[in-house]
């Protein structure tokens, strides 16, 4: 009815031209005298059943709410116009104890259903229909509206066979008779159509489906409105059944006003309801675009909203003036407006004929709902229901637990995972202060079960994934507004935009909620924050749920059919529907229990909150006697609304910390991807972490040959690393190439014990100041670290050794760890830092020393020794701890460190939980998955490493052994290559090393005579163990070779290859007295060993650590006799190749197999002291055991026993050997003798 420029001045003059003159005269006669009218709107909405002012759950009369009371109202206010139109916008038959009663009672045929004889004396213009009225089903709403002494209109729900044919009447056009300003009458034409939410058919799927279906809210007015138009409507009112939204544009939107006042012409003035909310009004509608909270217009459209269940009447009074008559046809337009939703506070009189119209079905409800059922031990309420477990809930969830239990008996589903699903229906909101559940303990009877359970809903079960349930708990949980832990203000912490029927418990699971983070999901079920976890500790049958585990969970049609927007799409996981109520569950639970315990079983609670925060909810000012006997709440206030406030706490003087941290990686990037997941698990399962890198993620392997680090780099920053400290071999290829790391690093280098100031290189990356926070690509001392409002300081420290160790160059200094340490605590200490990190690489023994020497510092997150700590290491435990963490190497484990601080910064809980990287199952499987994308990014990185391989690093002129058979039983010249390699490397680094053993399990293979590839070279040496070096007495190296030789019988791979060093051993002899006639090779050629000097061995960091049997090893290692130099064996190995040029190596005698010699050997005429033919001595029995493990060898690295009657003395070849020799000399003989009979006959 409302006229644009167009449809009025200019439509007008149109039509003035083509009109006779007698009818232009009746236009201008109209425009001099300006005709208007005033007309009054009211509405009611939302009734649900509560015609007369009882609550039947209370048992008693109330003065808030009721139709017998509102009907008084509209009374008076009708009275006081000339003009008024009435229309109700529906959900009107369900929602209490009364509309409950008389559908179970059932209509028949003809019989008025009371609710429509109370509103038949209201004489309404028009309603439409909300979409409870569907909850019964289409059969029961026909024969009850079929009564209505009123038009009942909807414009779009459609037959599901035919969906251009409405179901409804979509719209009527009534003719009203109103008195203008001036005292005339005129008939004005009133255009009703109507509209409810789309989503009744899913909401109500058991009874819609298949038979009508709903169609947007905007196009059908788009479709409907201009039809009326074309009928002939002045006025055009819309009786919409869908709340005011901001929101715009989105199709098949439930609450709908915003997008309907905007998009579709032609409309009036709209009724709305839905929401129960109040508009104008409501402070949730101030500062809205496009909406007046005064007037109450939405897109200059006039809009009322009255809340719910007669406890307000809606009312527009809008001011209409005549803009044309054309052939005794007038025009209208709605020029002024004022809306306004009325409470009934004020009325004192009920209507007496609408109580007498409805009293057998008040009376008879009456009698329903007192009959008793059962007995509760316990008061059954909700004040508390959206801040903590609740009686109110748990008995409503063991209901239905104990019914599904009953029905899925000698089913598929018997014993399967059963969980069970509630929601607060009655916790105040909208509703108001008394709209809460309030069950005293002793009788239950009907009415508490309705109390309980509000809703016709009906019993349905889905089956769903553990992955699925925390996605349904995180899109409850937008229950919460979102707290800021680090501010002392008020803050209340239920999000009353939620609908309080969506915040679902979810029973037989135990979990915790971190308010402290964003939603994941909005109110309408469309994801917001997708990072966002909200749900933590999610817990099935005492263990971490497993998110592909399968669970049925009891719920309700509602629900599973996908009310509340819920993710998972549950309406096609349902498994099972049952015809009976969820109320009916509860009622048949209760009687058959008899007697009942509500109490809560507490399986979920608010994550506690570090700080002195405050946080507050509303509840009824009943609930203060509860509060009283609670912990955790506390009365504050009762408020102007009704409510009373109250304070929770859920403040904590404990704060964790997860600490993941990783150390010389040295380029093994073979199972990052699995460490990203796991990085992702522990982020997903943890409120607070970070993840640090305490060095050395330089050399290791070919990844960093070909990409100088920034492999690795791009997996950190993929990993979201949030500190690293620089290791020494992080300066292996010069300050260049870590500057190029550290640019591209997106996150900070802490350093604090580096000078770089002269080093152009690095000096412009090195800020001189603590990191608040760090910038990504930069170095400074420390960093500080906001994890979740809460700082943490972190400061690197670097082995002073890198000067030696590495390739710094000159200009780069390494200053004292001590010093530096102290120097860099003070610092963050006056930043007001008291949670400290020392993020390190000096080694384990140096890590304790600074643990016992400086102050201040709560956890050291250690790498260069490459050492295990399962455990960490505390120091000073009794007053302010420090603890030692450390995770080994090359990411075989991800440090997974938990740790508790107090409000002063105080260490009062530690725990390491190390994560296997490569743990796999009973079939080989890794318990971890790979991350995708970084699997996919690895293969690509690992292209080139396969040309790399070809790459050709060196060349021999002879067949290098390595030979399993032999490699393990004699001296080869393989062997020899090696452990010569290995002794000239640890000889550059200055170690004074003079001896190099190998363990020969860690040859893999021989190499034949010509270019040698560095495909080679791997496949030689694959374990990519590290060189090390170890001080031994001569005891400890005997005792060592004794180990080698051992279990020759069975070709292990401890059997030792050496350099510097030759050595004779007897297989014959029992295991540990069979080497002999060890020497050491000094400036003046081989010497006896001498057993209580001191020699320094370069071996591998594998058998130094015990591997192999090698105890003496392991106990020089534990000793502190160990120098690590980090080189990987196949680096050692092809710059030795570098180094020769053209390998030549040679069998040298420097193992011999074999008796002790006698010590006078010449003694003896058939022993030659230079005869070295027994080094090739092929006397061991080639029908060996196989012996094989990673890194060398599978027996029992622990032992150096074995049977040396497994191997037999060669009696029968040193028979044969005596032989030959006797035949040799006869012959030698012989040919002398002839030799000197010749001379002789020459002579002569």
């Amino acid at each position: 009815m409302k006229r644009k420029l167009f449809h009025g001045a200019l439509a007008t003059t149109l039509a003035i031209s083509v009109l006779p003159f007698s009818s232009i005269t009746s236009i201008a006669n109209a425009e001099g005298s300006p005709v208007t009218m005033k007309v009054r709107l009211l509405e009611t909405t939302d009734i649900h059943a509560h015609i007369m002012d009882y609550d039947y759950y209370g048992d008693k009369s109330v003065t808030n709410f009721g139709l017998v009371r509102t009907s008084t109202l509209l009374k008076q206010r009708q009275a006081e116009v000339e003009n008024s139109i009435l229309v109700d916008n529906g959900d009107l038959i369900q929602g209490n104890p009364l509309g409950e009663y008389v559908n179970k009672q059932g209509l028949s045929d003809g019989q008025v259903h009371p609710i429509i004889s109370a509103m038949n004396l209201l004489d309404y213009d028009a309603a439409t229909l909300g979409n409870h009225e569907f909850n019964y089903g289409l059969d029961f709403l026909n024969e009850t509206m079929d009564d209505a002494e009123y038009p009942v209109v909807n414009a779009n729900v459609f037959h599901a066979g035919n969906q251009e044919d409405y179901y409804f009447k979509p719209y009527e056009i009534v003719e009203k008779e109103f008195v203008d300003d001036n005292g005339e009458t005129h008939t004005v034409k009133v255009g009703f159509t109507g509209f409810v939410p789309p989503q009744i058919n899913v909401w109500d799927k058991k009874h819609l489906d298949g038979k009508v279906v709903t169609k947007d809210i905007v196009e059908s007015a788009k479709k409907i409105i201009p039809e009326m138009k074309e009928q002939g409507a002045d006025l055009i009112i819309v009786i919409a059944h869908t709340g005011v939204d901001s929101s715009e544009g989105i199709s098949g939107a439930e609450n709908a006003v915003f997008d309907l006042t905007k998009q579709v012409s032609d409309i009036d003035a709209v009724v709305s309801g839905h929401q129960h909310n109040l508009f104008p009004g409501d402070a949730r509608f101030n500062a809205v675009a496009n909406i007046d909270n005064v007037k109450g217009t939405v897109n200059g459209v006039p809009v009322v909203m009255p809340k719910n269940w007669g406890s307000h009447l809606g009312l527009i009074d809008l001011e209409l003036k005549r803009t044309a008559v054309i052939e005794g046809d007038e025009e209208w337009e709605v020029v002024d407006s004022q809306s306004k939703a009325e409470s009934i506070s004020g009325v004192t009189e009920q209507n007496q004929e609408m109580v007498a119209a409805v009293k057998n079905a008040h009376e008879s409800t009456l009698d329903y709902v007192r009959k008793s059922v059962g007995t509760t031990s316990a008061p059954i309420n909700s004040f508390f229901s959206l801040v903590q477990d609740d009686p109110s809930i748990q008995i409503v969830t063991d209901a239905q637990k104990w019914y599904a239990k009953e029905k899925l008996k000698g089913t598929e589903y018997e014993g399967m995972p059963l969980l069970s699903v509630g929601a607060p229906f009655k916790a105040g909101g909208r509703n108001g202060a008394d709209y809460f559940t309030n069950i005293p303990q002793g009788d239950l009877a009907i009415k508490n079960v309705g109390d309980l359970y509000l809703y016709d809903n009906t019993v349905q079960i889905v089956k769903i994934t553990g992955a699925d349930v925390k996605e349904w708990l995180e899109m409850s949980a937008g229950q919460f507004n979102q707290i800021d832990p680090t501010s002392q203000e008020e803050q209340n912490i239920v999000n009353t935009e939620f609908p309080t029927y969506n915040y679902d418990v979810i029973d037989g699971v135990t979990y915790q909620i971190d308010v402290t983070k964003p939603a994941k999901y909005s109110t309408n079920g469309t994801v917001v924050n997708s990072d966002s976890s909200r749900i933590k500790d999610l817990m099935y049958d005492g263990k971490p749920i497993d998110l592909d585990q399968e669970f049925l969970v009891v719920t309700n049609n509602y629900r599973a059919s996908g009310g509340g927007n819920f993710p998972g799409n549950l309406s096609s996981k349902i498994i099972e529907q049952y015809p009976d109520e969820n109320r009916q569950a509860v009622m048949n639970y209760i009687m058959e229990k008899g007697e009942v315990n509500p109490s809560a079983d507490n399986n979920w609670s608010i994550a506690p909150i570090f700080g002195d925060v405050n946080v507050t909810f509303e509840s009824s000012p009943s609930a203060k006697s509860f509060a009283d006997q609670s912990d955790n709440i506390k009365f504050v206030e009762t408020l102007d609304t009704g409510f009373s406030k109250y304070d929770l706490d859920v403040s904590t003087d404990n704060w964790n910390l997860t600490i993941m941290h990783t150390n010389d990686t040295h380029a093994h990037l073979d199972n990052v991807a699995r460490r990203v997941t796991a990085v992702e698990q522990v982020r997903e399962a943890t409120d607070n972490s970070i993840l640090l890198d305490a060095g050395d993620v330089f050399s290791g392997t070919l990844f960093f040959n070909q990409y100088l680090g920034q492999a690795d780099l791009e997996f950190m920053n993929m990993m979201k690393y949030d500190a690293m400290v620089p290791g020494n071999h992080e300066f292996d290829k010069g300050p260049s190439v870590f500057a190029d790391f550290i640019k591209k690093a997106e996150f900070p280098i802490v350093s604090a014990n580096i000078d770089y100031s002269k080093d152009t290189s690095i000096k412009n990356l090195f800020k001189d100041e603590i990191g608040d926070p760090g910038e990504n690509g930069n170095i400074y001392p420390a960093t500080i670290l906001e994890v979740n409002g809460q700082k943490v300081g972190v400061f690197g420290l670097t082995t002073e050794d890198t000067s030696i160790l590495a390739n710094p160059g000159k200009n780069i200094v390494f200053e004292n760890y001590i010093e530096k340490a102290e120097e860099t605590i003070e610092m963050l200490e006056n930043a007001g830092i008291n949670k400290v990190i020392a993020l390190t690489h000096i080694g384990y023994n140096y890590d304790k020393v600074l643990a016992e020497e400086v102050e201040g510092i709560d956890v050291i997150v250690g790498g260069h020794s490459h050492t295990l700590l399962e455990e960490p290491i505390v120091y000073n435990e009794d007053a302010e701890p420090t603890i030692i963490l450390s995770a080994q190497e090359y990411s075989y484990f991800l440090g997974n460190a938990d740790v508790t601080f107090d409000k002063d910064g105080v260490l009062t809980s530690w725990d390491q939980n190390l994560i296997d990287l490569d743990a796999q199952d009973e079939n080989g499987n890794y318990l971890i998955e790979e991350n995708n994308a970084a699997s996919e990014r690895l293969a690509q990185l690992a292209e080139p490493i396969e040309e790399l391989k070809n790459v050709i690093v060196g060349e021999s002129s002879v067949f290098l052994n390595g030979e399993r058979d032999d490699v393990r039983t004699k001296e080869t010249n393989l062997g020899n290559l090696i452990a010569d390699g290995m002794l000239w490397r640890a000889q550059e680094q200055n170690t004074g090393a003079t001896i190099a053993i190998q363990n020969a399990g860690g040859i893999r293979a021989s190499i034949d005579q010509g270019e040698i590839s560095l495909g080679e070279v791997l496949t030689v040496l694959p374990f990519a163990n590290t060189l090390v070096t170890l001080d031994l007495t001569g005891q400890e190296i005997i005792e060592s070779l004794e180990n080698g030789v051992s279990q020759v019988e069975d070709i292990a791979g401890r059997f030792p290859q050496v350099a510097g060093l030759k050595f004779g051993y007897d297989p014959n002899k029992p295991t540990g007295s069979r080497v002999h006639s060890v020497e050491v090779k000094t400036e003046s050629g081989f010497e006896q060993i001498k057993l209580d000097e001191s020699y320094t061995v370069a071996t591998n960091a594998y058998i130094a650590d015990g591997g192999d049997g090698y105890t003496s090893f392991k106990a020089a290692k534990d000793d502190g006799r160990m120098t690590e130099l980090f080189i990987p064996d196949y680096d050692v190995f092809q710059e030795y190749l570098t180094e020769l040029g053209i390998v030549e190596t040679q069998v040298e005698g420097r193992i011999t197999i074999g008796a002790e010699p006698d010590e006078n050997p010449g003694e003896n005429p058939n022993e030659d002291p230079g005869d070295d033919t027994t080094n090739n001595d092929d006397s061991l029995d080639e029908d060996v055991i196989n012996s094989d493990s990673g890194n060398g060898s599978n027996s029992n690295s622990n032992s150096n026993s074995g049977s040396s009657g497994n191997f037999l003395p060669s009696t029968a070849t040193n028979m044969f050997n005596m032989m030959t020799i006797g035949f040799i000399l006869v012959a030698c003989g012989g040919v002398i003798y002839l030799i000197r009979r010749k001379q002789k006959q020459a002579q002569s």
